[in-house]
Parts: C-alpha cells; sequence; structure tokens
C-alpha cells in the first residue's frame, strides 16, 4: 500500500469519527431528551461523513486501482501530489 493511500484511508477513518461524535450526540438528544437537536449539529454529521469519509475513501481506492506511471515517465510529478494534497 502506498503512503497516499495509507494517508487518504487514515484521515478517512479520523473523519469519520468525528462524524460519529455530533451523530451519537443527536440520537441522544433526540430520543433519550426528546428535543430536536440544533441543526448544525445535523450539518456537521452529515458533512464529516458524505463530503470528509466518503471521499477519503474514493480518492484512496482511485489512487489503489489506477496504473501506476512507468519510471521514466517525465509528466508525472508525485511531489506536485503530495504538495496539494
Amino acid at each position: 500500500m502506498t503512503p497516499g493511500v495509507r494517508r487518504y484511508t487514515g484521515t478517512g477513518f479520523v473523519f469519520r469519527l468525528a462524524g460519529l461524535v455530533p451523530g451519537g450526540w443527536i440520537t441522544i438528544s433526540e430520543f433519550v431528551a426528546g428535543r430536536c437537536p440544533p441543526r448544525l449539529y445535523m450539518t456537521a454529521h452529515v458533512q464529516l461523513l458524505h463530503v470528509g469519509f466518503m471521499l477519503m475513501m474514493v480518492m484512496a481506492v482511485a489512487i489503489r486501482i489506477f496504473p501506476r506511471p512507468v519510471k521514466d515517465d517525465h509528466h508525472c510529478r508525485p511531489e506536485v501530489a503530495e504538495a496539494t494534497g
């Protein structure tokens, strides 16, 4: 597994854990306390899970399944991808 795939996968799971915190708060406040949670918590929950977790997993899979460039390809510059990622 390449370092980029490992980084995207690890970051995805950090986003997933961060998205479960507001999700747990929503569940507790809705079913245990009987009140409607603030809309900000629902937005944060969906944003962290869908955009954070799913996007990082899609990027990890994309890097994993696309073929690697040949060694003498001068157009491929992994250091630019590392700087932007």
